[in-house]
């Protein structure tokens, strides 16, 4: 899992940022993770790289040297985008140690950004580069842009104390809005900064594909470690929100924009499915099910009213059972399908159950990883008998990967409950889940669009009940001389 911060006011795991993310989809504000060593300690991983001009792979090294060609150079396949527009403060970091022996004349050794396709070379149009040359005989080092064919220094060349051929170094590279942010610190030596925000001349992009090489002539240079890291930002398309909130007073629901998925309990025979009734949407005695969206979301705030949960047994005249205790019911983030079969397994990656012992269950890919008491909170334990009656109000949010879980009681404040930072944000379709044995009554089911810049569209509403069988004219024309001859 990547390193989070957690913030706890009730010590709830949410589903949403905690799932393997190898697992789901990534949309809204997202870190990932492009390249590290492994890419290069044993030769050149292959789906990680292109090379070019024979660079020399091996021993967990890349060594540019005189068996390689003038232009050789290693370059990610991943490409990176400039998110900037979306709200994401940095789109890029980048380390690496390298190691440069020697430099000729009218050559370079660089760290380059943003060229426009794989096979660019390095002093392609809109790239930017951190380039090593050497300056009467010193190893040095400046940042540059490229425009149309034409260099224009950001950080001139130039030598600095520390900085010398044939000991080895590191080169921190970041991407902030439409600024670079360049270092080198030599084997201990000090920090030199080569370029911040507030440099003359400073606006580049980190859009396009970045790698490592030389240009211009034969050098003698060495990459011994490599890790670069990038943010995405996918806006989702999705119905506006007026369109995807229900209250149900229609007796039916926008098919267009949510469905449904139940399987009955088998232990009883009385009806059973999720369907509205009332001016609220029922799910009654089932062994499993969910109400979800027909699109994906990434960023997103879902809120709906808990009407009423099975808080004691029913039973029948002749005393059999009707309806258990409500089980328990929740949400859960990142499905990979609209209309899946599957509540508990991999198309459920990420799922917080609300249980009926006032607890709080947090479910991985099927398998419960946690349980905390919310007894003692603001919203307590709703499925108390002494809560009958009482209307609870659940708000989940996703945020480019801050989640929060918010709850009230009948009129009161939201209070937060829940709140966790992530690298990541899940993109797929979100389920309010019903648990097994499940009795439980909602209304006023509301998801909200997040994304920075996400596509929100009116849609037609288009009831999930059936149109009913009209009358069917029907007119008797039996004969008895259509019978065979032996039948009369």
């Amino acid at each position: 899992m990547k390193r989070r911060t957690i913030s706890v006011l009730l010590s709830v795991v949410l589903a949403v940022c905690l799932c393997n993310i190898s697992l789901i989809a990534l949309a809204g504000s997202s870190r990932q993770v492009l390249v590290t060593d492994s890419s290069i300690s044993n030769g050149l991983d292959t789906k990680t790289w292109l090379d070019f001009g024979e660079p020399n792979a091996s021993g967990g090294k890349v060594r540019f040297d005189a068996t390689s060609e003038d232009n050789a150079r290693i370059v990610a396949i991943q490409k990176v985008d400039d998110v900037s527009a979306d709200g994401v403060e940095r789109n890029l970091e980048a380390d690496y140690t390298l190691t440069i022996r020697s430099i000729p004349s009218g050559a370079r050794f660089a760290l380059f950004f943003g060229l426009s396709s794989l096979v660019a070379e390095p002093g392609d149009s809109g790239s930017t580069e951190v380039a090593f040359t050497d300056l009467g005989g010193k190893l040095a080092v400046g940042v540059s842009s490229y425009k149309d064919g034409a260099k224009a220094d950001i950080a001139p060349a130039a030598s600095y104390p520390g900085l010398q051929y044939g000991s080895a170094f590191s080169v921190s590279v970041a991407f902030e809005g439409d600024k670079i942010l360049a270092e080198v610190t030599p084997a201990g030596g000090e920090k030199i900064a080569l370029a911040g925000s507030d440099t003359v001349g400073n606006q580049v992009s980190a859009e396009g594909y970045f790698g490592v090489g030389q240009a211009g002539g034969k050098t003698d240079a060495e990459l011994s470690s490599v890790h670069v890291v990038a943010w995405s930002y996918d806006n989702a398309a999705t119905p506006d929100t007026v369109s995807a909130t229900e209250n149900f007073d229609s007796g039916n629901y926008n098919q267009k924009v949510w469905y449904s998925f139940s399987e009955r309990d088998k232990y009883y025979d009385a009806p059973c499915g999720i369907f509205v009734e009332d001016g609220r949407l029922v799910f009654r005695r089932l062994e499993s099910g969910y109400f979800g969206t027909a699109y994906r979301y990434s960023n997103f705030e879902l809120t709906f009213d808990v009407v009423s949960v099975q808080r004691r047994s029913e039973t029948g005249e002749d005393g059999a059972a009707l309806a258990q205790e409500t089980g328990s019911f929740g949400v859960s983030l990142g499905n990979d399908s609209w209309n899946g079969r599957e509540t508990a397994s991999i198309s459920s990656p990420c799922k917080l159950m609300l249980w009926y012992d006032g607890t709080v269950r947090y479910f991985e890919n099927g398998m419960q990883q946690e349980s905390v008491s919310i007894s003692n909170t603001a919203v307590g334990n709703m499925f108390l008998p002494a809560n009958e009656g009482q209307i609870f109000t659940l708000k989940f949010r996703m945020e480019d990967g801050i989640a929060t879980l918010s709850g009230k009681k009948g009129n009161g404040e939201f209070v937060e409950l829940y709140r966790v930072t992530s690298d990541v944000t899940p993109y797929g379709y979100v389920r309010i889940l019903s648990g097994k044995a499940s009795n439980i009554q909602i209304d006023n089911v509301s998801i909200e669009n997040l994304d920075a810049n996400g596509s929100k569209t009116p849609v037609e509403f288009e009831a999930n009940v059936l149109p009913g069988a009209g009358d069917f004219p029907y007119e008797d024309k039996w004969s008895d001389e259509d019978l065979i001859p032996w039948a009369k």
